[in-house]
């Protein structure tokens, strides 16, 4: 669950729920309830943000909202609406709503995730520039499909997308 990491990073900091108040614009209640594992998305990702970290699942791309990522890891391994929503508790609406990227409290989207095996952790600012990029390149990897003439074009986007990931590997502070 995210209140354990997320509470470690405000003691590591050295915030105190006041300063997480002032700096994200939410309710002292709203601040607490995400630190206690409760608490909306939207909140949650405030406060991630404050601490610049993002929710994300491993191997999705993280600039997606949090229920893109789930809605893609589902589909990856063949998960239904209901056979999500049978294993987690949750209602298929509700399981709706959290991959269309509604607002939902915390507790039910981690149900969710944990039903589809899967984790939602957070990643530092740096992590999360290189995984856009490199996911960028995958894309364009992927994707490109141009005319021989065009291969000037290609070199060149090529090398603007692999800088991306260069410059973002060398955001990533050391562990």
């Amino acid at each position: 669950m995210l209140a354990v990491p997320l509470e470690q990073l405000r003691k590591e900091r050295g915030y105190k729920y006041a300063d997480l108040v002032e700096m994200t614009g939410l309710c002292t209640q709203a601040v607490v309830a995400v630190h206690r594992g409760r608490g909306m998305t939207d909140s949650l990702a405030k406060i991630a943000k404050a601490y610049y970290h993002y929710v994300c699942i491993p191997g999705q791309r993280p600039d997606l909202h949090l229920g893109a990522q789930l809605r893609a890891h589902r589909l990856a391994n063949g998960i239904t609406l209901k056979g999500a929503s049978e294993s987690s508790g949750v209602a298929v609406k509700t399981i709706e709503r959290i991959e269309r990227g509604e607002v939902c409290y915390v507790g039910v989207v981690c149900a969710y995730a944990e039903a589809i095996a899967t984790a939602l952790t957070l990643i530092d600012h740096g992590t999360y520039q290189l995984r856009v990029a490199q996911a960028d390149l995958d894309d364009w990897h992927s994707k490109r499909v141009l005319p021989v003439d065009a291969w000037a074009y290609d070199e060149a986007l090529t090398v603007h997308l692999q800088r991306r990931v260069d410059v973002a590997e060398r955001w990533l502070c050391p562990r």
